[in-house]
């Protein structure tokens, strides 16, 4: 992108120089414009090492290989030390798993050399991750190939949080891959010698040792004693050999921890723990660009930054402030706390970045969801663009992630199996966008056209895992560069202008070798090339050492450079007249494969130069005038057109027109002038989309409305004018009416039914024949009260402007009024209607509708309606002269029935029942006559006792109110019925219910059948039954007796059944020496328990509590007796068992120490039966916990602790602690510090000690890694920015404090302004503001403003920058204004920029 930029550099009134810092950052800016290449290799290959270390379940994890490839092809596994191996297949873009034993595989001791190395080896490119599991203990890392191992690394872990020393270590593993290979160790904690359960000592922390191993073997350690704060992190490990004979050893190294928790912070739910497992990269590979991404669903990630050199500074960006900055040396790390936010990091040196997902606790309180996971980050120097990720669905994983970072502008190229994903632009580098993709568990294949890092991670129930999905290892020993490129994804050039290269190594080059790839060579280190042919070219540099370091002499980089040919030049203009805006246009001609990038104008008279393929200039006056302009391609390459250019004078156009209606013709008259010249053509354009080229013109428009003509007039010089005009021609309407009846007797209706186009009535008028007849009003209505013609005309104006007139003839006849009568409306009978209709004049004809689908045209007619209900009769009369009118009226037909009498054979006595089933038919009836054995009745249904015995004939006849008499007739037979009866008396509950029946039946009748009912529920068919009481209550015993003619009679009584009582009692804990009581809690539902009979251990007892002795633990049989008043008994035999009381032991971890003191009670406690359940823990300063043997004493003072144990039976006894716990107070930390604002040309600043307590000793920590001793001391700070100084004390009873004050070095401001930017989403200046060392601006207020002074944009914050649009529009290409003003970090004085910006669009 070519531009140019205004720069403004502030200075500290006692600055003499620019910091350090200043470059530094502004390195970050710019550094996308550099392109690097260096040795890659993927983590695809053919050979690979794989150790597995130290596990929190021992020999009981598993280990399993997962194996994929994009092809289809087979290999080997084995651990050669072991003699075990197993050969594999893989199908193209599936899973292969291997599982190897754990006897061959783990590794359990420390400071120890095995021979369990594993081997991978196949027949083409395949990818591996390697995972060890056990339960909700697993971890997974990508595993490197041999190709890509290096010789020196740093380890990362975690800090140690297991609680159990023979589990939880952290720990480090390395894997040799050649013979005789000689690896210094500089471990950072003390390291276990021997195994985890037997130590043999250990190691010393940050003392160097070496260690030999031949192929395969492994040496591992870990931690010495699992101290919550031991950490591997930041040990170093180096391959040692030398000499011109070494082969260049190379090693595979994993770290990491046997149980872990991340995120000690975090409060509520479950603490989770893992294990850790990842392979490092060696150093070489590290970079300095990363993009921070946590990982999805969960709360907040950790972040650590590891440093391989002294002097290395962290900057982690933020979306908004100023960044986070570390600055740490050698085998020293960073770390970033609960990060849920984006964030883009760099470093001035290489460094490994690790992310750490942290225990389920840390994510919701009770959430059990994840678990801690490590995961080595790969920088943006190290991308792929085509892998192939497994996601594990084994082990409780539950969700699956793939994090993606890449370029923006190549995003859309991204595919996930082929489907697109959702990017995110990174806040504070927008040439990165992000993505965090949520997919389903297997194979992932992962494309695009630009380079990518991903990392693929899941979680489930208290389980995690996470590595890198791929990794594109480059060596970045040797590195080069074209610096002047202006393309960010490849590296570009032209013919004819200079190539600028620059080469880089890790360590002094005695010779620099450049092979530009056209035949050209050069030995400095930073050459200028200048290509003469268009092509790619592979630059290659390679950089000699002063001895062999035992892999070779030399190291090499390439770069690829695309060099492209120079455009063509050429414009096309507009018309050049005075005072009129004139149009150029870019015409070049842009060699293939180029395109253009911008168009540069220069106009004679123009401020200031013009950007895109079109612009435009308002010439003001006449003359000749100079225009160059420059295009320039995406590559930079350009060239010039120069030429100048005549501007004319231009004519006036005007013209005559006047207003119309809608049937009239325009007529058009020109009277357009010109200062000097003639017009000699006229083009006229009308809205109705006809033309002219006449000068005086006539034109007819068809539509109403506002119409339009236009005249462009164009003098002999080519200039043109244009004016438009604008008239009205009135809109059509049709003046109609309409009328609804012309016999006589009726109103008549005029409705106005004109229509009009456009406009409003401005007049309506009515008149007829009759001249006494007229209005004024829309529509018209009268009525005519004589039969005759009439002559109706109405009058209709618009706009007080066209009129017209229609007249219409209406005939107004006589009419006939129609009437008639009926009877018979019964059904079945015929109904006659009588015509009772009359006309005033002339004779009319008849037409009748039933209502039931008959019609006629009788005067008089019958019709027999063949169903019930109402009919709508319809009489029509139609006189002579053909007027029309009929009347209706409702003929109801009723349809009633009796159609069964409801009644039925009876025993003697029953009631008599006896019923009508009717139908009404839209009738009613009247009355109601009942006649049966010389009885009558009127009512509507007989309801009485009857006794008469045989048979008996009923008689029904109903008159309906419609005089309808209706009859129906039926019979039936009375029977004799038995009379019940039986004794009972009352029993106990449990015995038999014993009625003795007596029941008679009158001659000749016989009684067969007896059904005996207990509480409703039938119990026997017995004439004499024996019936099961139940519980206790009264029972109704009910007997129904049924005779042979089928008649039956019951009778109920009830039988008393006395309840039994209920023997139960209750005992307090039976505890050995307790004094145990037995109580009796017998109850009976009614009257009272009266007697009590106890049997324990064969001693008898009679009361109703009782406290047998006990002399040992163990089982007793009790027996109770319960007699109620009734003299019911209930018996309960059951056993009781004796228990026996804790025994209590217990020690404390430490008797004394400073707030806060740690303290953890050791219990030896035993019981000779059961279980202890729990103990409680009363800590001597009012709190208590049970089952938590931890404590943390806050405050200073002694306490005495007692322990109460409570066994699985409730047994309790207590312990106090011979020792009482003695906690000191922690002395104050504080200090000073002057001057308070120190500059960079500050000598010296002065620390001195304000500690309260009795201090023995301080140390002095400071953020730029300077260390001091004593209670005072001062230091130089060399580079501005803001630092912590830390003091660390000691009092006299070896209790410690901190704190950490921060002091800011005032620095020089350096920031700039460009002066053009292209907002066209292509990630490459797309945003207009403040740029540069921009972290230090405190306040800022930017202000954009448009040619014509309106203010179009603003912005008070740094970040928020102009990105070319208006009003939610993209804002048109130009010239615009800005005016800025910002302060220092201080906020001491404002600074000022104002000036032009060029908006450019292609």
């Amino acid at each position: 992108m070519y531009f140019s930029r205004n720069y403004l550099m502030m200075r500290n009134p006692l600055s003499r120089r620019i910091p350090k810092r200043a470059f530094f950052v502004l390195s970050i800016l710019v550094g996308l414009s550099v392109f690097t290449n260096a040795q890659s290799k993927s983590n695809k290959g053919k050979e690979f090492w794989v150790g597995f270390m130290f596990h929190y379940e021992g020999t009981s994890a598993g280990h399993s290989l997962y194996i994929t490839s994009d092809s289809n092809t087979s290999g080997t596994v084995s651990v050669p030390g072991q003699s075990w191996s197993q050969t594999f297949t893989v199908t193209s873009n599936n899973l292969t798993i291997v599982t190897i034993p754990s006897s061959v595989a783990y590794n359990g001791c420390s400071d120890c050399i095995t021979t369990k190395g594993v081997k991978i080896v196949s027949d083409d490119n395949i990818v591996v991750y390697a995972h060890q599991y056990l339960g909700n203990q697993s971890d997974a890392t990508l595993v490197l190939p041999t190709r890509t191992l290096g010789k020196d690394y740093f380890a990362a872990s975690y800090y140690q949080s297991s609680a159990s020393s023979s589990r939880g270590r952290s720990a480090f593993l390395i894997v040799s891959t050649q013979d005789d290979t000689k690896v210094k160790i500089s471990p950072k904690i003390a390291i276990q010698k021997g195994s985890a359960t037997s130590s043999t000592g250990s190691l010393p922390a940050n003392t160097p040792y070496t260690v030999t191993l031949d192929e395969g073997e492994i040496y591992q350690g870990y931690g010495f004693g699992a101290a919550l704060s031991d950490d591997v992190t930041g040990t170093s490990f180096e391959v040692i050999d030398t000499g011109a004979t070494a082969n260049c050893r190379r090693i595979a190294v994993f770290t990491g921890s046997s149980y872990a928790r991340v995120g000690s912070g975090c409060s509520g739910g479950f603490n989770s723990g893992d294990n850790l497992y990842e392979q490092m990269y060696p150093v070489n590979s590290w970079g300095k660009k990363f993009v921070l991404v946590p990982a999805l669903g969960r709360n907040g990630d950790d972040f650590r930054f590891i440093a391989k050199e002294n002097g290395t500074q962290v900057v982690v960006f933020k979306a908004a402030g100023a960044p986070d900055v570390f600055n740490i040396n050698k085998g020293e790390f960073a770390q970033i706390d609960d990060e849920t936010a984006i964030r883009s990091c760099q470093s001035n040196k290489p460094v490994m970045a690790v992310q750490y997902q942290r225990t389920a606790r840390c994510d919701g309180g009770r959430n059990s969801l994840g678990d801690p996971s490590m995961t080595i980050l790969n920088p943006l120097e190290q991308t792929l663009k085509d892998i192939t990720v497994y996601s594990s669905s084994y082990y409780d994983i539950d969700n699956h992630y793939i994090n993606i970072v890449m370029p923006g502008f190549a995003s859309s190229t991204f595919r996930i199996d082929g489907s697109t994903a959702s990017f995110t632009t990174v806040p504070n580098n927008t040439y990165y966008s992000y993505a965090r993709i949520s997919v389903s568990s297997g194979n992932h294949r992962l494309t695009a056209n630009e380079g990518f890092i991903a990392t693929a991670y899941g979680e489930g129930r208290y389980e995690s895992y996470g590595y890198a999905a791929g990794a594109n290892v480059k060596d970045l020993t040797a590195v080069a560069e074209v610096a002047n490129s202006t393309q960010t994804n490849k590296v570009t050039g032209c013919i004819g202008r200079p190539t600028n290269f620059t080469g880089s190594a890790e360590y002094p080059v005695v010779r620099w070798e450049w092979d530009f790839g056209d035949g050209s060579t050069d030995t400095v280190q930073n050459p200028s090339h200048f290509y003469t042919d268009t092509g790619t070219f592979q630059a290659r540099l390679y950089t000699y050492k002063s001895s062999f370091d035992g892999c070779a002499d030399y190291d090499s980089a390439f770069v690829d450079v695309s060099i492209f040919a120079k455009p063509e030049a050429r414009i096309a203009t507009s018309n050049l007249c005075d005072s009129l805006t004139a149009i150029f246009t870019d015409k070049s001609v842009i060699p293939a494969p180029e395109t253009k990038l911008v168009s540069i104008w220069n106009i004679e008279g123009a401020t200031g130069l013009k950007y895109g393929n079109t612009t435009s200039h308002l010439f003001d006056t006449t003359g000749k005038f100079e225009v160059s302009m420059v295009v320039v391609t995406n590559n930079q390459c350009r060239d010039t057109f120069i030429d100048s250019l005549v501007v004319s004078p231009i004519p006036v156009a005007d013209f005559t027109i006047s207003d119309i209606c809608y049937y009239d013709t325009s007529y058009l008259v020109s009277t357009s002038t010109v200062t000097s010249g003639k017009i000699n053509k006229w083009l006229w354009e009308f809205s109705n989309g006809t033309g002219s080229s006449e000068q005086d013109p006539t034109v007819f428009y068809a539509d109403s409305g506002q119409q339009f003509a236009a005249l462009t007039v164009t003098s002999d010089s080519g200039c043109t004018s244009l004016i438009q005009k604008s008239f009205y021609k009135y809109p059509r309407f049709k003046v109609d009416f309409t009328f609804n009846d012309t016999c006589l007797g009726f109103g008549h209706n005029f409705i106005n039914t004109t229509l009009l186009d456009a406009g409003n009535f401005t007049d309506t008028f009515w008149y007829t024949s009759d001249t006494n007849r007229f209005a004024n009003t829309y529509s018209y209505s009268d009525t005519f009260t004589i039969a005759s013609s009439y002559d109706i005309s109405l009058v209709m104006e618009q706009d007080s402007f066209c009129r017209d007139t229609l007249t219409k003839t209406i005939n107004v006849h006589p009419l006939a009024a129609p009437s008639f009568s009926f009877t018979n409306t019964c059904l079945g009978d015929s109904t006659i209607f009588t015509d009772r209709s009359n006309v005033s004049a002339g004779s009319y004809s008849s037409s009748w509708i039933f209502g039931d689908g008959n019609t006629s045209l009788e005067k008089n007619p019958k019709n027999a309606y063949v169903s019930g209900g109402i009919k709508n009769v319809n009489l029509s009369i139609t006189t002579d002269e053909g007027c029309l009118t009929d009347t209706t009226i409702q003929v109801l037909i009723t349809f009633p029935d009796i159609t069964s009498l409801n009644l039925q054979d009876i025993c003697e006595n029953d009631s008599l029942i006896i019923t009508a089933n009717t139908v009404l038919g839209l009738d009613s009836f009247s009355t109601y006559t009942w006649k049966y054995d010389s009885e009558t009745n009127t009512e509507s249904e007989v309801r009485s006792l009857y006794s008469k015995l045989g048979k008996t004939i009923v008689t029904l006849n109903v008159l309906t109110k419609n005089g309808c008499l209706l009859t129906k007739q039926d019979s039936f037979v009375t029977k004799a019925k038995p009379n019940p009866n039986f004794f009972v008396s009352g029993i106990c509950e449990g015995q038999l219910i014993q009625p003795v029946e007596n029941s008679v039946i009158a001659a000749p009748a016989v009684i067969n059948g007896y059904t005996w009912y207990s509480d409703n529920v039938v119990t026997s068919s017995d004439k004499n039954p024996s019936i099961t009481s139940g519980l206790s209550g009264n029972r109704a015993i009910k007997l129904i007796v049924s005779a042979d003619n089928g008649c039956s009679d019951s009778i109920q009584k009830l039988a008393l059944v006395h309840p039994l009582p209920i023997s139960a009692y209750t005992q307090t804990n039976m505890c050995l020496g307790d004094n145990n009581t037995l109580t009796s809690t017998s109850s009976v539902a009614t009257g009272s328990v009266d007697n009590l009979f106890w049997l324990v251990d064969g001693s008898a007892y009679t009361a109703a509590s009782i406290s047998p002795i006990f002399t040992k633990e163990g089982n007793y049989p009790v027996e109770l007796i319960v007699e109620s008043d009734k003299g019911c008994r209930d018996t309960l035999n059951t056993t009781v068992a004796v228990h026996p009381l804790p025994i209590l032991s217990f020690t404390s971890s430490v008797d004394s120490g400073c707030v806060p003191l740690d303290v953890a009670i050791q219990s030896a406690s035993s019981i000779s039966v059961g279980s202890i359940a729990s103990f409680t823990y009363h800590w001597g300063e009012g709190s208590n916990a049970t089952n938590d043997s931890f404590k943390t004493y806050n405050l200073p003072g002694t306490y005495a602790v007692k322990i109460v144990g409570e066994s699985d039976q409730g047994c309790k006894d207590s312990f106090q602690l011979t020792n009482r716990i003695l906690v000191f107070d922690n002395p104050v930390a504080d200090f000073s510090f002057s001057p308070k604002e120190p500059s960079t040309l500050t000598d010296f600043v002065l620390l001195q000690d304000s500690s309260k307590g009795n201090i023995t000793a301080w140390e002095w920590e400071i953020s730029d890694g300077s260390l001091y001793n004593g209670s005072q001391a001062s230091h130089n700070f060399s580079d501005s920015g803001t630092y912590s100084i830390t003091l660390k004390i000691v009092d006299d009873n070896g209790c410690k404090h901190d704190t950490t004050k921060y002091i800011y070095v005032n620095a020089d401001l350096y920031v700039y302004i460009p002066n053009s930017f292209t907002p066209n989403n292509d990630g490459l200046n797309d945003f207009f503001g403040l740029a540069g060392i921009t972290a230090g601006v405190n306040q800022m207020q930017m202000e954009i403003y448009n040619r014509w002074g309106e203010r179009i944009f603003e912005s008070s914050d740094v970040n928020k920058r102009w990105d070319g649009t208006y009003k939610g529009a993209p804002a048109q290409q130009g010239v615009y204004v800005y005016k800025v003003k910002f302060t220092d970090p201080k906020q001491t004085k404002w600074f000022f920029l104002d000036g032009e910006i060029h908006l450019l669009r292609d």
